[in-house]
């Protein structure tokens, strides 16, 4: 029950959890969220988050699936049931939360599927297919890359390397200034460590190496300088993205949404995710045998990006949160285990019925140059325009 602390403001305690499912791991993170509501129980009040606590984390698994467009429900359903059992807790008792997907996992078939159904069982939850806009400002956030920016006054540019896709963000002072998304990423060709082969080839690895004139094929076995020129011509690609250009065929095709209005110009640039956090784990190029160890061609991928062009023009730095490979995707659970920071009627002109609090209150959404609204459903700017559904909210 809400209560009305000593300075007026009335304060609530909450169970959140945020559920995250990527293209190649999932985890889910429950936390106590303790929220200000300033201005009394009126119905335009603002709504702060003033303290975080995780009162479970769970270890991160490779994301289930029956085939590669086809997530495994049945298994992920199973291992979340079970994580509430580890952490002593049960539907009933959770107030609020989120379920994101994101990166190729976004795309399987049967995506939809999944989140309504935990959605169903959840209740009052927002799920969501995350659009790259949305992704990769969670992971500049989540990174510490937007706080180094305000705090050292530095304009930073975060790329989130995760299995599927490359989401950056520029950070000025603190805000989105832009964003920049393309098919990059670890996992886009699987390879297996006990042979040595190639057992998966994502449609934009396919198309990047048909691009480049070289064949890589399913079943033969990984060659290391093939699979080099590969990822050396996917970071060429990604920093034509960053400066705005999307004029080569490479560019194009590893190009999600828009390219940024104009080059990008940053003072640092940090990595985050799964395959980006690599970059930081070697000075050397990697042998084969340390590549593959992971089932894909992910440290190469971070090799080829730290010797590439868009390192050599801005100064590599890493970011201020560390946090190890097999967690990389905890941030998207911490970030969607809580509303935004701040829900206040003076950032925002429209109002939803928030799912964090039983008031109709106004929340702000990340903004972003190129949206007319950062609020306007399904506008070209908008981080939230790919939300699918929002389930019985009280």
């Amino acid at each position: 029950m809400p209560k009305t602390h000593v300075d007026g403001t009335v304060r609530d305690t909450i169970t959140s959890i945020g559920i995250d499912i990527g293209t190649t791991s999932t985890c889910l993170i429950v936390s106590r969220l303790t929220t200000a509501q300033l201005g009394g129980v009126h119905a335009m009040a603002s709504v702060e988050i003033i303290d975080r606590e995780v009162l479970y984390r769970s270890p991160v698994i490779f994301t289930p699936l029956i085939d590669h467009s086809t997530l495994d429900s049945d298994a992920i359903f199973t291992w979340v049931r079970e994580q509430l059992r580890q952490a002593n807790i049960t539907w009933g008792s959770v107030d609020s939360g989120a379920v994101i997907i994101t990166g190729e996992s976004a795309q399987r078939r049967n995506a939809r599927a999944v989140i309504e159904q935990l959605s169903e069982d959840a209740g009052r939850f927002v799920v969501a297919t995350a659009g790259p806009q949305l992704e990769a400002i969670l992971a500049g956030r989540g990174s510490g890359a937007a706080a180094l920016s305000k705090e050292q006054n530095l304009r930073v540019l975060n790329l989130d390397v995760g299995g599927g896709t490359t989401n950056g963000t520029l950070f000025v002072a603190g805000e989105v200034e832009a964003t920049v998304c393309a098919h990059v990423g670890g996992r886009l060709v699987r390879i297996d460590p006990a042979t040595a082969r190639i057992v998966g080839i994502s449609p934009p690895a396919r198309r990047a190496a048909e691009i480049l004139g070289l064949q890589i094929e399913e079943g033969q076995p990984a060659n290391p300088e093939t699979l080099w020129t590969l990822c050396s011509g996917m970071a060429q690609g990604l920093h034509e993205l960053i400066q705005g250009r999307a004029e080569s065929d490479m560019a194009q095709a590893l190009l999600i949404g828009a390219p940024p209005s104009a080059p990008i110009r940053a003072d640092v640039v940090t990595f985050s995710g799964g395959t980006g956090r690599e970059l930081y784990k070697s000075t050397e190029r990697r042998s084969l045998t340390e590549v593959i160890q992971y089932g894909d061609f992910g440290p190469m991928l971070a090799d080829a990006l730290r010797v590439g062009p868009t390192c050599q023009t801005f100064t590599l730095r890493e970011p201020p949160e560390t946090v190890p490979p097999s967690s990389a995707p905890a941030w998207r659970c911490w970030s969607s285990a809580a509303p935004p920071s701040s829900c206040t009627p003076t950032n925002c002109s429209r109002s939803r019925t928030c799912p964090w609090s039983n008031h109709r209150i106004l929340i702000r959404w990340p903004r972003l140059p190129t949206s007319p609204h950062p609020c306007a459903r399904g506008s070209p700017g908008s981080p939230t325009a790919k939300r699918t559904s929002i389930s019985r909210w009280p």
